[in-house]
Parts: C-alpha cells; structure tokens; sequence
C-alpha cells in the first residue's frame, strides 16, 4: 500500500511540474481538475449525508453550526444537497488553482487528490453559511408561494441582464466586484464583459442553470450594496 501511495505521488509530481511550466493552464490542467471535480463529487455528497463533513472542518478549527433542520434537508433532499456540493467544489477549484500557483503542494504530504480535498474542506465552511442563509430566506419566501426554481426562462434572462446593467458604469462595477469572493467575481466579471451564460457554464464545468441561480444570488448582494 505505502509503495503504490509513493508511485501515486510520483506521477503527481510529474503532472505537476509539466503544469508548473505551462502556468498550470490549458488541456492538462483542465484534465487534472475534470478528474478532481469528477472524483470529489460523491466524496463530498458522501460526506455531507453521514455528517463526516462537520467533522473535518472542526479538525481545521473552522466548525460550523449544525442546524438539525439544515442537516436534515442535506441527507433528504438530493436537489438541495447537490447545489451545495457544486459550489463547494467550484470555491474549492479557485482555491487549488491559486494554491498551485503559488507553489503549496508537496507531494511529500499526499496526493493532488488529496490536497484537492484539503482545497474542498477549506472551502466548505463559508459556503455552507451563505448556502444555509439562502435556504432559510427561501423557507420564508416558499409559503407565499415564489420559489427561485419558480422563476420563468424570461425573468431568469432578465436577472442576468440586471446583474450586467446594475453596474454599467465601470466605477461601481470595480466597487461591485471588489465585494464578491471567488468565484463569484470571476462569473459577474464575465457577464459584465458579454459572455454567454453557457461558456461560462462550460468554464466551470457546471449547468447554465447553476451560474443562473448564481447570479440571481449575485443580484441579490448588489440590491443590498445600494448598487441597483
């Protein structure tokens, strides 16, 4: 076992430095983090329905509320729990790439999948709390009978032109996207610059509907921000 650990950390180092010198970009990297999300994505949908998840970030020092209705709807509802593992793994992504870069892996402490997963627990506290904030807002919103899912193919183009035209002027879009955290920044900078929803989509390897639920959630920060 130790020897095929050893053999899986010397091909990583491989991969690693031909990424080093192609500035960890292009067909290589994107391989390397289609196999990553590909295999973490159960992992982390695993670990949110036994509850393992809320033990590894207290063994960071980054421990979560365990709200009994939250957890339940992660073990029940699979929609739910799925848009929580996507953007977990996309801020885990943001969070390797700019590891990579900035030269933090050592093959000598695991794996490029195992420091992805690091990269996934990492990431997992802070998108947790803005995820479980949505979830209860839409608690409220539901009895009225107005769901985000509920939103028309034209109300849902309309909220990602309003996220592109709320901050037209290049002043306030700087001042915009200052307040966002990867990826976020990334995907409101591409809808300001012109980008189809669906390349944007395929950058990030998720459904146009995800980056539409996204940005609907982007709209929201701005319309707080005084900024529509």
């Amino acid at each position: 076992m130790a020897s095929a650990s050893r053999h899986y950390r010397e091909a990583d180092r491989r991969v690693y430095e031909h990424l080093q010198k192609v500035g960890f970009q292009g067909p290589h990297q994107e391989l390397l983090e289609a196999r990553l999300m590909l295999y973490s994505r159960p992992v982390l949908t695993g670990w949110l329905i036994t509850g393992e998840i809320y033990n590894r970030v207290k063994d960071i020092g980054r421990p979560v509320s365990k709200d009994t209705t939250i957890i339940q709807r992660l073990q029940e509802a699979s929609e739910a729990r799925d848009d929580l593992v996507q953007d977990t793994l996309i801020a885990a992504l943001s969070l390797f790439r700019e590891q990579l870069a900035e030269d933090k892996w050592d093959a000598e402490l695991g794996s490029l999948t195992t420091y992805f997963l690091g990269a996934v627990v990492r990431s997992f506290p802070n998108v947790y709390r803005g995820w479980a904030r949505r979830q209860t807002a839409e608690d409220r919103v539901e009895p009225m009978g107005v769901t985000p899912e509920e939103l028309s193919p034209a109300e849902a183009a309309d909220t990602e032109d309003h996220v592109s035209t709320s901050v037209e002027a290049r002043e306030t879009a700087e001042h915009f996207f200052k307040m966002l955290k990867s990826p976020d920044r990334e995907v409101a900078q591409m809808v300001y610059d012109g980008t189809p929803i669906n390349e944007i989509a395929a950058q990030f390897r998720v459904t146009p509907d995800a980056i539409r639920r996204r940005l609907r959630r982007m709209k929201e920060t701005a319309s707080l921000a005084g900024l529509t």
